[in-house]
Formats: C-alpha cells, structure tokens, sequence
C-alpha cells in the first residue's frame, strides 16, 4: 500500500471514532431514568418506556431527544398517576417520622381497647385528628381505619406480649399455672394464666392462651394445659403449682387435673382458691342459719329496684326519720362478697325501711312483712347487726387474698388468725355492738335463744374452716410463713422449707447459709420494725419488702426460693379477672368477635401493665414491635 493510501485509510478510521458516542454513566444523575445496555455501549435504556434506544451518533443530543418523544411524555405522565411498588414493601430502615405514626397508631389502638373503646370510634378517630390538628404531620399520616386496628390487636401487640413473657419463662424462673371454666351462652371458655416473680420487674401475672372447648373433664382440661404450655416452648419443669377452684375435677383424690400434672412433675404444689374456701365457710354458716338474710336482701332489692314512685315514698319515710337516704344494692348469691355491702345499705336505714313497710298495710309483701312487722323487727335488726360486724372479718380476708401482691407465704397465718377471732368470739359471746344493744329488749329467755342461734352461726363456720384448711404443721403453706416475716427468721425453717418444697437438688444448699447469714441481720432489723409499727398504712406490705431487698442484693439461692413461693397465687382471682374483662369485651353490640380476637385483646389487656402514656414510650423504643407493624408481619417465636 502506498503512502497515500495509508493516509487516507488513517483520516477515514478517525472520522469514523468521531461520529460514534458511547454511554456516560454521570447522565443518570441528571436523567435517572437512564441506565446502561451491557451488551451494547452505544445504546442506552428507559425505564419509563422500559426499551433502549441509540445514541451513538448524537450521545447526549439523542437523549435529550428522547424524551421529548410522544410515547416517553405518554410514559411520564403514568408514572406520575401510579404509585411505585416499592411503597407497599418493607423497608429495613423506617424513618424517624414513620416510627412516630407507627407508634401512634399501636398506642391509639392500645387506648382504645383498655377503655372498651368500640373499632368504630378508633375509625372515627383517626379521621378526625388529621382535620383538627391539620398542621401535625404526624396527625396527617395516621392511617387507621377498623380494620387495621383489629389487626393491629391481633397480628401485632398480642402475639409480642406474649413473646415477652415466653422470653422471661425460658430463663427458668418458677411459675404457675392457672385456669378456671366459664360459659358465654352455649360457649364454655378456659383461661390459661401464669403467675411468676423476677427482681427486674416483679410479680407477674399474665394471659397466656384462652380457648373454647365443650369439654370439661379431666384428662381434656390437663390435655389443653401441656399441649398450648408445650406449644410456647416452656419447661414443665418449672411449674411450682396448679391454681383453680376447688372442683374435684381438678383437686379431687383420683381422676384430677391435679393429679394428671402430678405425674409429669411431682414437684407441682395443688394451690386450690383459699378465697372460695373463705366464700364457702359463710354460705355454709347461712344455710344452716333460721334467719335469711339473703331471702331479705334480694326481696328488699328486688321490691324497689324498678319501681320509681316507690323508691320516692321511701325517700319520703327517711327523711321523717332524719336518716340519709341510700340506695338499696342487690346481692348476687355466688358471689359473697356483695352481701356484706348488701347489708351495710340496709342496716342504718332499718327504721325507715320498716316504717315504709307498714305503712303498706295489706300491700305489703308477705315475704317481707315477716321481717318488719312488730314481732319480727326487732329480731331482724338484731341479725342484720350480727352479720354486718361478723361477714366483715370475712370480707377483709377475701379481698386480701384477691389482691395480686398477696403472698401465699401469708395465707396459713391469715386463715389461722380468722379461726382465732371465730373462737375468740365463741369464747366471749361477741356478737357487735349493734345486735347486743338490740338483744336488750328481749327478755332473758329470748335473749339466751337468740345467743343459742348466733353462737352455733360461728361453731358451724369454724366447723366448716377446720374440715377444709388444713391447720397442722404439714401444710405446705405453714412451711412457707416464715418468709412472712412475723417471727424470727431462723436457718433451720429456711432448710426445711427447701426440704419440704423439693428445691435442694436446685439451690446451693451451703451457699444459701452463707446468704442467710449476710441479710439476717438485715431480717431482724425490719422484723422488729413490722412489730413496732402498728398501723397497716404505714408499713409496707411481704411483698414490698422482700422486693425491695431483691432489687438491691445479690443472693441468688434465696431469690429461687422466693420465686417458687410467690410463684403460687393465694386464691383463682386472676381467672375471675380474665372473664370479667371478656364480658366487657363481648357484649351484645360485639356479638361477632371470635374467641380468638377475644383471646387477643385479653391477652393485650392483661400482660401489658402500662397506662397509655408510657406505652407509647414503650412502644418508641421497640424498634422490632415497630417493624412488624409496618410490615404487617405477626410476631414469630424464637423456637
């Protein structure tokens, strides 16, 4: 080839590198529809009109021609009328704003259900906050119609409730168990409940599962209990006790819950519902009694409680009488507890009562009239204030076992301490002041009978408490008081407690004296100031002080006997508690909810213990609680 050729070889090659342009990757900053084709450098490719195109001869002119073609301005206005699926995924990463509407909306559903709030007013709600604090970008993204909150209940905030408790129960703290039967019309209900103490957070008493099964015998009730426990993952093992009424399906001496769990753990302790045994002593004394308090109270009720002109007259007959008028309560009969307060409304506005009576003349109710007609008033008066100075040292023991902060350590002396006043007012005649002043106008042979019924009132209920407690030194119970903190706390009872409750294979025996050596001094110090202080206001209750302890000392072997003992609950109120909250939930107007959701917002009610507030601190600063709300996602178990 001659040097002229090659010359005009070389011209033609660099015109031809000249015209032909390639894809510059800084275009997408200004064009972030743009990306790059792989296979071809002079080509480029739209996401709006999802194909490529040329730009090798005019690069970014061809661009720029591009898209102002009719089919990408097509392609851009649709991008804009169309959200982007992206919107509709999860993130890792939620912005500060999007965990303030997330907590928001968990914290409005959390009020919401903890003051029976209705799905319809939570609707309502979130409409109307974006109008009224219209310059609240938080108010303005809340999003949370029925619906959503219904899920929010049941995919969100119960099953992290429970993941809660399950993560504290797999530490291998002591807890028991709990259950009970309810019906809901032709429905018969369970709770399954677990009480369990931890220094961090105290005791804890929470819902774990709530089913339906027809069902109510043994073997179904003890199936339920170890297959919903086995589900979450927990170690049976560590079941202190079986907590229920005092059925003999499930306490009885052969075929028992009790004894079903028995067999897969001979550590679990029977805890029958002391309360209900304190409940049976009084409706045993009263059905054995000649005079019906229950038969007035509910005839009284029931003669005024709908009738308005009535209830006026009676006014009426109080003020002549210059008595403060009260409204007349009604007793329910399986449940004692109304009946003191029953009488208590009676009782002061017994003349005025028997004065409107009379004043009826042939209206009067028979069932009535022999109460307050003149041979009977005074009787009447007489018994009504016997029982209202005697029910009550029964009521207070009832409520004191219902309380949650109640110890089971305390219950052998609280029960020993109601027999002591049962037989001290044997001993003393003692009847309240009240129904002694009433006995004076009786003469001495009506007097003696009257005293004849009333004392065999008291030897019946003490009758009853001696066949159904067990008062003797083998009582598990009597073995766990020392932790009461009445008497001297003694090393040799501490040994004999972990005998007794099978714990000495758990603890370190030796370690445990070297414990107990380091905090009795402690011990004798605020057992001396529990006998001097004398009023119960100001001394703090077991449970604080041996909380109080716990929280500031290291004495691990001691903690797991405390544990195992408060583990135990003193009565069944907690299962009461949990059918109490399920009728308010599932009302007429709510007639449509499952048991499940009914399960869910039990659950939420039950085992978050926050007022609304510090849930919403709570729920900030849970980053997982917060994704699964975005996601939708249930809360799964670490299994």
């Amino acid at each position: 080839m001659s040097d002229s050729e090659m010359i005009d070889c070389e011209k033609l090659k660099n015109k031809k590198c000249k015209r032909m342009c390639s894809y510059r990757q800084e275009w997408e900053q200004s064009y972030p529809f743009l990306k790059r084709v792989d296979t071809n450098v002079h080509k480029a490719f739209c996401n709006v009109c999802m194909k490529s195109f040329m730009i090798s001869h005019g690069g970014l002119n061809d661009v720029k021609r591009h898209i102002s073609v009719p089919e990408h301005l097509r392609g851009e206005r649709a991008r804009k009328n169309t959200q982007t699926l992206q919107q509709f995924l999860k993130r890792d990463v939620l912005t500060t704003v999007e965990e303030k509407v997330i907590a928001a909306e968990l914290t409005n559903v959390y009020h919401s259900l903890n003051h029976n709030m209705s799905y319809n007013s939570i609707d309502c709600d979130s409409k109307l906050s974006p109008v009224i604090f219209n310059d609240s970008q938080i108010a303005s993204k809340i999003s949370l119609g029925r619906t959503k909150a219904s899920c929010l209940i049941y995919n969100v905030l119960a099953p992290a409730s429970i993941e809660e408790i399950v993560e504290k129960l797999r530490l291998g703290v002591f807890y028991s168990i709990s259950t009970d039967a309810s019906n809901h019309g032709h429905i018969k209900l369970f709770p399954i409940i677990v009480r369990f103490y931890s220094p961090d957070n105290g005791i804890s008493t929470c819902l774990l599962d709530f089913y339906e099964d027809p069902d109510e015998k043994a073997i179904d009730i003890y199936s339920n209990i170890k297959n919903r426990i086995k589900a979450l993952g927990l170690d049976f093992t560590n079941v202190s006790a079986y907590s229920a009424d005092n059925a003999n399906v499930n306490f009885g001496k052969n075929n028992s819950v009790y004894k079903l769990l028995f067999q897969d753990n001979a550590n679990i302790l029977p805890a029958g519902c002391s309360a209900h045994m304190v409940h049976n002593v009084i409706r045993h004394a009263m059905e054995k009694c000649e005079f019906d308090v229950e038969n007035l109270v509910l005839k009284v009720y029931g003669h005024l409680s709908y009738h308005a002109q009535r209830v006026q007259t009676l006014k009426e007959h109080f003020a002549d009488a210059g008595i403060e008028y009260q409204n007349i309560i009604r007793h329910v009969k399986t449940r004692w507890l109304s009946l003191h307060p029953a009488i208590g409304k009676i009782l002061p506005g017994f003349p005025a009562l028997k004065s409107y009576f009379m004043s009826l003349g042939d209206n009067c109710p028979v069932a009535l009239g022999k109460y307050f007609n003149e041979n009977h008033a005074k009787k009447t008066e007489c018994f009504l204030g016997f029982l209202d100075n005697t029910l009550k040292i029964f009521q207070n023991v009832i409520m004191f076992l219902e309380k949650d902060n109640a110890l089971s350590c305390e219950t052998f002396n609280i029960s020993t301490d109601l027999r002591l006043k049962i037989e001290q007012r044997i001993n003393d005649k003692f009847f309240g002041f009240i129904c002694t002043n009433s006995l004076t106008s009786f003469s001495i042979d009506e007097q003696e009978s009257i005293k004849i019924v009333l004392v065999t009132w008291y030897k019946n209920a003490l009758k009853y408490l001696d066949d159904h407690f067990n008062f003797s030194e083998d009582n598990n119970l009597a073995t766990m008081r020392m932790f009461a903190l009445e008497n001297t706390f003694i090393y040799k009872d501490l040994s004999m407690c972990c005998e007794k409750l099978s714990l000495t294979k758990l603890i370190d025996m030796d370690e445990l004296y070297n414990e107990f050596c380091s905090i009795k001094e402690t011990l004798d110090k605020i057992i001396e100031e529990r006998k001097q202080t004398h009023s119960s206001n100001e001394k703090k209750t077991i449970y604080e002080t041996w909380h109080e302890l716990f929280r500031h000392l290291n004495i691990p072997n001691l903690l797991k006997i405390f544990q195992f003992i408060v583990s135990i609950p003193c009565s069944n109120a907690a299962a009461e508690r949990a059918f109490s909250l399920c009728g308010n939930a599932w009302t007429d107007s709510r007639n449509r909810l499952s048991v499940e959701h009914v399960k869910a917002e039990l659950q939420v009610k039950i085992n978050f213990q926050y007022n609304c507030k510090d849930f919403y601190d709570y729920v900030i600063k849970n980053k997982k609680l917060l994704k699964c709300d975005k996601s939708q996602e249930k809360v799964l178990f670490q299994k």
